[in-house]
């Protein structure tokens, strides 16, 4: 009896511990310096992105095509511990087709003012989207969305309150706390989390075709969780399973080939 006590108070300690300690948990920021942005951004076509939001400042970069006019704009929300600086690369293939592509950090992330949350983060994306949409360069019509990991919940909550012309989805879940609950099954996470995102009670009243992404050996997201925000969503879905696909999907070229045919039609 003394042991199960004890046991118990320690299960207890842990719960209070996470409680208090839960961003470390879920939020990873990572470092880049506005001097790193200001050395990305040395050619016409890559710019500084800067601007306020709840008294702090968010930085990103935008990749210009080169065109005359108006440009449709992919507006892509990362994943945890995801450098600012190191999408561009990935995603310069759809710049050569003519699309504009802005990666912008959240609060407390990069050289992005503040502390990240849950809260924060969604409303940093919302104010990415008005940013970047009220440009004269930017084609208001067509404008997508694309979130990879954490930033696919961030996406889905764009999608159900701004304008879009599509969604892109690579390992998503329904539920934050949905996810975590996996890593950690023996404890009541959906009682313990502070800090929620729900993309699947956004996803019934989205109707913009959605396409996903999930790697069917994914350990991070199980697949499981992507299914259930597919299913809940209220336009058409192409979802693809990757065979052999981990959590990170950049440089399949299942997505390429997918991802290409998809915004062709935005």
């Amino acid at each position: 009896m003394r042991w199960l006590g004890v046991g118990v108070f320690v299960y207890l300690v842990l719960c209070v511990a996470l409680y208090f300690a839960q961003e470390k948990l879920l939020f990873y920021p990572t470092d880049v310096s506005i001097e790193e942005l200001r050395r990305r951004a040395t050619t016409p076509a890559v710019s500084i992105v800067e601007f306020a939001c709840d008294g702090q400042t968010l930085r990103g970069l935008l990749v210009k095509p080169e065109a005359e006019g108006p440009t449709p704009l992919l507006i892509y929300f990362g994943g945890n511990a995801e450098r600012v600086t190191n999408r561009i690369h990935p995603l310069a293939w759809q710049v050569k087709r003519g699309w504009s592509v802005a990666v912008v950090s959240y609060r407390g992330y990069d050289a992005s003012t503040g502390e990240p949350s849950a809260d924060a983060l969604l409303a940093d994306a919302l104010a990415v989207y008005d940013h970047l949409s009220a440009r004269d360069d930017v084609d208001r019509a067509r404008i997508v969305v694309r979130g990879q990991s954490l930033g696919t919940g961030i996406a889905v909550h764009v999608a159900r309150r701004r304008p879009v012309a599509g969604v892109i989805l690579l390992a998503s879940y329904d539920r934050l706390s949905e996810g975590a609950s996996g890593h950690y099954p023996w404890l009541p996470l959906g009682l313990l989390l502070r800090h929620e995102i729900a993309p699947v009670d956004d996803a019934p009243g989205i109707r913009t075709p959605l396409l996903a992404f999930h790697g069917d050996r994914d350990r991070t997201i199980p697949i499981i969780r992507g299914r259930a925000l597919k299913d809940a969503w209220g336009g058409d879905v192409t979802w693809v399973e990757v065979p052999g696909g981990g959590h990170s999907l950049e440089g399949s070229s299942v997505v390429e080939t997918k991802e290409r045919e998809y915004l062709s039609r935005r």
